[in-house]
C-alpha cells in the first residue's frame, strides 16, 4: 500500500507540474497575442504615416496650384482675357502631373478649363458675350494650338460644387466627391476664390487625377495583401486602390451617385469623425483595419482607411506566438497522456485496494479495515468526549440454513445482512463482517440512555428483513451483544471482546435479543 500512494503522489506531483507549465504557456500565449496585436498597430500607425504623407502630398498639389494660380488672377491690374487665362492654367499645370486640370469660373457665367489629354492638353472655354459659346480646343505638349470645335455643351460653373465651395470661403478648400460632368468619374476638386477690392473676381479649382492616386494607395509598405482608401466624412469612396477603378464607375453608373465605402466591402469598424480621433483600429476575422484623418495643416478632411492582415503586420510575433501555442498543445497532451497511465496504474491499484479492504461476498470492511476504522472512530469520540458503542451481530442458526438450503442461500443471507447493516447505518460509522456470520457496528451515540433502543432497532430491522426476504428465514434470527466506552476504556480490542463475550453469554440465556456487557441477566432494549 505505501508503494502505491508514493506512486500515486510521484504521478499527481508530475501532472501539478505539467498543469502549471501548460497554465504558464496558457498566459504566455495570451501576452504574446497582445504583444502582437500592439505591435501590429504600432507597425500599421507607422503605415498609415506614410501613406497620409503620400496623399497630402499628392493633393497638395492641387492646392498649390489652386493657390497660384487665384493669387495671380488677384494680383493682375486688369481683368484677364481669355487667352491670358488659358496660358496661366497651362503654365502652372505643365509642372503639376498629378493634377488632372484646372479651371476657372466666373460671376458671370464665362469659364475656362485646361486638362492633360495624353501628351497634349485639352481645353474647354465657354463665354457668354456677345453670346453664349463653347469652344473645345486641343493643344499640343508645347500648348500650340491643333483644333478648335463648337460645341453644343450647356455648362454653367456658378452652379457646380467647386464653384459654391471656392466662391463660400476665403481659404482653399475641397469639394466633397461628386461626379464628374457627363461621365461616371468620381472628383474631388481644390478650390479657391480670387477676390479684390470690388469683390469676387473668380474661383479657380483643380482635379486630382484619382486614378493615379489609386497609383499612390496601390504601393503600401506591408504586404501584398494591405489596401488604403481615402473616404469623405460621410463614408463616399475619394480613391481606392486601382483594382476597384472599374466597379467603382459600374456603381456610379447604376446609381447616378459617389460611391460608398460599404459598396466596396470597406466597413465601418474603426468609423473616425476626424483628425482628434487619432487612430482608431478595428479587427475582423483575423483582419486589421485602421482610420486617422489628416492633420489640419495638409487642409484635407479626409479620413484614410487602411486594412491588413495583422499576420502580416506582425510576422515574427506571430511565429511566437505560435511556438507558444505549440507548446501549450504539448503540455495539454503531456497532462492527458499522464493522467490516462495514472488512471491505467492507478485503477488496478484501487481495486487491491478495495480488495484488501472489504470482504468480497458482502463488500463491507473486513476485519483488518475494521481495525484501522474503528479504532479512528474512537479516537475522536474519545477527544470530542462522545459515547460510542460497539455491536456484534451473529445469526442464529445459520448452521442449518446452509445445510438445508446450501451456500449459497447462507451467502445470500449474508449479503441481505450487510445491505440492511449499511442502510442502518449513519456516515461516520463502521460497520463491517468480521468472519462467518459475525458482524459488527461501531457508533456514536449521542446519549447513554439511546443506547439500548438504537441497538434493538439495528438488530430488529435486521431480523424481520432476514425472516421475510431471506430463503429459509423463518427460522433465522439475529442475537447483538454490545459494549459502550466509558472513562478510561475506549480500546476497540476490549470493547469488542466484550460485546462478543456479551453475545455469547445472551445465545446461552436466549437468542434473537440484543445484550449489554454486564447485564446479561436480562436482553436489553
Amino acid at each position: 500500500m505505501t508503494r502505491s500512494r508514493g506512486l500515486l503522489l510521484a504521478a499527481a506531483v508530475l501532472i501539478v507540474i505539467l498543469v502549471v507549465q501548460m497554465i504558464t504557456s496558457i498566459v504566455g500565449a495570451v501576452i504574446a497575442q497582445r504583444q502582437a496585436t500592439a505591435a501590429a498597430q504600432d507597425t500599421f500607425s507607422y503605415v498609415g504615416d506614410l501613406t497620409a504623407e503620400r496623399v497630402a502630398r499628392y493633393a497638395g498639389t492641387a492646392q498649390d496650384l489652386v493657390a497660384t494660380t487665384a493669387s495671380s488672377i488677384e494680383g493682375h491690374q486688369s481683368e484677364f482675357t481669355t487667352d491670358e487665362v488659358l496660358d496661366l492654367l497651362y503654365s502652372h499645370l505643365d509642372h503639376a502631373t498629378q493634377v488632372r486640370g484646372a479651371f476657372v469660373g466666373f460671376p458671370d457665367g464665362r469659364f475656362v478649363s485646361v486638362s492633360h489629354k495624353g501628351t497634349g492638353y485639352a481645353a474647354d472655354v465657354v463665354e457668354v458675350e456677345p453670346e453664349y459659346s463653347v469652344m473645345r480646343l486641343t493643344y499640343d505638349s508645347q500648348f500650340k494650338m491643333i483644333t478648335s470645335t463648337p460645341s453644343d455643351l450647356v455648362y454653367d460653373p456658378r452652379i457646380r460644387p467647386w464653384y459654391t465651395a471656392g466662391a463660400a470661403t476665403l481659404n482653399t478648400v475641397w469639394t466633397d466627391p461628386y461626379i464628374q460632368f457627363d461621365s461616371n468619374v468620381t472628383f474631388a476638386s481644390a478650390t479657391r476664390a480670387a477676390r479684390n477690392s470690388s469683390g469676387l473676381q473668380a474661383v479657380v479649382a483643380a482635379d486630382l487625377d484619382l486614378s493615379k492616386m489609386g497609383e499612390v494607395l496601390d504601393t503600401l509598405p506591408v504586404g501584398d495583401d494591405a489596401e488604403a482608401f481615402v473616404l469623405s466624412r460621410d463614408r463616399h469612396v475619394i480613391a481606392a486602390p486601382t483594382e476597384y477603378s472599374d466597379h467603382l464607375e459600374e456603381i456610379a453608373r447604376t446609381t447616378g451617385e459617389v460611391p460608398l465605402a460599404t459598396d466596396i466591402g470597406v466597413g465601418p469598424e474603426a468609423a473616425i469623425d476626424g483628425y482628434a480621433d487619432g487612430d482608431v483600429f478595428g479587427e475582423v476575422d483575423g483582419r486589421i483595419s485602421l482610420e486617422r484623418g489628416f492633420p489640419p495643416a495638409d487642409q484635407l478632411t479626409w479620413v484614410l482607411h487602411l486594412e491588413a492582415d495583422e499576420s502580416a503586420l506582425s510576422s515574427g510575433l506571430d511565429k511566437l506566438q505560435l511556438t507558444i501555442y505549440v507548446v501549450t498543445a504539448l503540455s495539454a497532451i503531456s497532462v492527458a497522456g499522464v493522467g490516462f497511465l495514472m488512471y491505467r496504474v492507478w485503477h488496478p491499484l484501487r481495486k487491491l485496494t478495495v480488495r484488501a479492504h472489504t470482504d468480497q461476498l458482502t463488500g463491507l470492511l473486513n476485519r483488518h479495515a475494521y481495525r484501522s476504522q474503528g479504532a479512528s472512530l474512537l479516537r475522536r469520540a474519545l477527544a470530542r468526549g462522545e459515547i460510542a458503542v460497539v455491536v456484534a451481530f451473529d445469526l442464529d442458526n445459520f448452521k442449518w440454513l446452509n445445510d438445508q438450503y446450501g451456500h449459497e442461500a447462507g451467502d445470500a443471507a449474508l449479503s441481505l445482512v450487510a445491505d440492511v447493516l449499511t442502510d442502518a447505518s449513519r456516515d461516520g460509522d463502521v460497520v463491517a463482517r468480521t468472519g462467518g456470520d459475525e458482524f459488527v457496528m461501531v457508533q456514536v451515540i449521542p446519549d447513554m440512555s439511546y443506547v439500548p433502543r438504537v441497538v434493538e432497532r439495528v438488530r430488529e430491522v435486521v431480523s424481520n428483513t432476514v425472516r421475510t426476504q431471506a430463503l429459509g428465514g423463518a427460522k433465522i434470527g439475529i442475537t447483538a451483544g454490545y459494549s459502550v466506552t466509558r472513562e478510561g476504556m475506549f480500546d476497540l480490542d476490549t470493547l469488542m471482546a466484550e460485546a462478543d463475550s456479551a453475545l455469547l453469554a445472551g445465545k446461552r440465556t436466549g437468542k434473537g435479543a440484543t445484550y449489554r456487557h454486564g447485564h446479561l441477566t436480562e436482553p436489553q432494549g
